[in-house]
């Protein structure tokens, strides 16, 4: 049943004209999200949520979902990490990146790392960052942010 709401959810955000993006809020509060724009895919497999967007692909576990929505402004610039517990921040030009241990590095599209550092106690920072998109790598994982 949890299947079918979410998906007619989806439905009736994706057609709202006013709206832009659409947010994945799970149970713990955290929140993904998608600009309507870059036409995410949405389907279930099997006890999965899936969200399919430029090329990228993220699942998440149904039962870990609160509700799914539209909205036009960004709910929240904290992007979960795939498969990690790590979270991205992004606020007035700086990046940090918290629950985190060893090297992040800040890489830009063209796929040259223009900043790294070393964690400190879990918490790493980039400060003053040009406005562009970047990834955040840390230990195998990337991250997509983007800097206004």
């Amino acid at each position: 049943m949890k299947k079918i709401f979410l998906l007619a959810g989806l439905s009736l955000a994706t057609i709202a004209q006013a709206q832009d993006r659409i947010v994945l809020e799970m149970n713990d509060g955290t929140k993904s999200e998608w600009l309507i724009d870059d036409a995410p895919f949405i389907t279930t497999q099997g006890d999965k949520f899936v969200v399919i967007c430029n090329e990228e692909v993220e699942a998440f576990p149904i039962s870990d979902v609160r509700k799914v929505y539209s909205t036009e402004t960004p709910t929240s610039n904290i992007f979960p990490t795939m498969n990690s517990t790590a979270l991205v921040s992004v606020a007035d030009r700086n990046i940090e990146v918290m629950n985190v241990a060893g090297n992040v590095s800040l890489v830009n599209m063209l796929g040259v790392c223009i900043r790294q550092c070393m964690a400190t106690n879990g918490t790493a920072q980039f400060s003053n960052v040009p406005t562009g998109i970047y990834l955040v790598k840390t230990d195998g994982e990337s991250t997509k942010v983007v800097v206004k």
